[in-house]
């Protein structure tokens, strides 16, 4: 059935993150389907991730408070007479929430990153208590994510996980280099300093690594006061943000996630699906676990131990069979998360939704 759907997001911009490409994805699939799509940004859109020409992209940064934003967005519902509105990361699904039931809208409000941490301002808080209950329909990532909420919600939900890159390069399973790596935001949350700190433990001991780091962020500055604290500089590369990132891994010793609690880390998907040995923390709200099998398809360390992962890093340098099992078993992935299949869960949801 062919559908009016309009996404909202907070911010579509250079440095965008996994809930701006899953909501690109989703978008030109709908765009493909058949569906009118127009993609809403509450504040700048600069289209990191490519839309299709016929997705009309609407940026309210130019309005001057919440409240007119919000009468321009009741506006763009009732002209267009949108089917449902589907909303990622909760400023985002709060506004949502009232524009859908002032024009009487459906809304599918989609949780991507751990609940416990998602929301910082305590107000926010109190409005996601009050309001997250009225939306019609709820996508979370994993099961400790939608158990967070209440059975209501719960009820109304599904766990739905992310869809790869259609653009994903073929895996690589030949000799490997002597470069460790990790991506991801500069942020607390992704807890480089203890990779910075298991890796200098693990190059006393293997000289012949290097570490490199992709992303960018308000941390960097720190990370490079870390990485010379650590007497670590040649050894180290940040090399920002690449459009590339996947042939410039492929090759690499390992792939690392050392964060403190993720939804779904779509780098970390990227990683098993080239085929690299991955270590990651098992972190809330269990992402990780869902898709790694320890000693299977990868390695799962506790959360902020630093010689755990030193230990698991060595472990990986030290076993080249363990290393070429993980890299076979990690590829499975690939079938499991084809962008067309995932689609398809989401359409078939939100079909339900707009017809209940």
């Amino acid at each position: 059935m062919n559908k009016k759907i309009i996404f909202v997001i907070p911010v579509i911009k250079d440095l965008a993150g996994g809930a701006e490409r899953v909501i690109s994805i989703l978008a030109n699939h709908a765009a493909e389907n058949g569906d009118s799509v127009i993609l809403i940004t509450l504040a700048e859109c600069q289209k990191a991730y490519t839309l299709k020409d016929n997705i009309s992209c609407i940026s309210l940064k130019d309005k001057e408070n919440s409240v007119a934003k919000l009468l321009v967005f009741i506006d763009i519902i009732k002209r267009t007479k949108c089917d449902i509105i589907i909303s990622f990361l909760p400023g985002a699904i709060l506004f949502s929430i009232i524009a859908g039931k002032i024009c009487g809208t459906k809304v599918i409000a989609c949780e991507r990153n751990d609940p416990r941490h998602s929301v910082g301002r305590n107000i926010t808080k109190v409005l996601r208590n009050l309001l997250y209950r009225y939306a019609d329909g709820f996508v979370f990532q994993t099961e400790e994510a939608k158990t967070f909420f209440s059975n209501k919600i719960q009820k109304r939900s599904i766990i739905i996980p992310n869809p790869l890159s259609e653009n994903i390069i073929e895996p690589f399973l030949g000799n490997r280099t002597n470069e460790v790596v990790s991506a991801g935001k500069f942020f607390y949350q992704k807890n480089h300093i203890l990779l910075l700190e298991a890796f200098s433990d693990v190059e006393k001991i293997h000289p012949e690594l290097s570490l490199t780091i992709y992303g960018e962020g308000s941390l960097r500055i720190q990370y490079e006061n870390k990485i010379r604290e650590l007497g670590i500089e040649s050894k180290v590369n940040l090399p920002g943000r690449v459009s590339d990132i996947h042939e410039r891994i492929s090759k690499s010793k390992m792939f690392v996630l050392s964060s403190d609690y993720e939804g779904i880390s779509n780098s970390l998907l990227e990683a098993l699906a080239l085929g690299l040995p991955t270590i990651s923390t098992d972190c809330p709200c269990g992402g990780s676990r869902m898709f790694i099998i320890n000693g299977v398809n990868g390695l799962l360390v506790p959360v902020g131990d630093r010689k755990a992962l030193a230990d698991a890093m060595l472990r990986l340098i030290d076993d080249k069979a363990l290393c070429e099992s993980l890299s076979r078993n990690s590829i499975m992935i690939r079938e499991k998360l084809q962008v067309k299949k995932i689609y398809q869960i989401w359409d078939k949801y939100i079909n339900d939704i707009i017809l209940e």
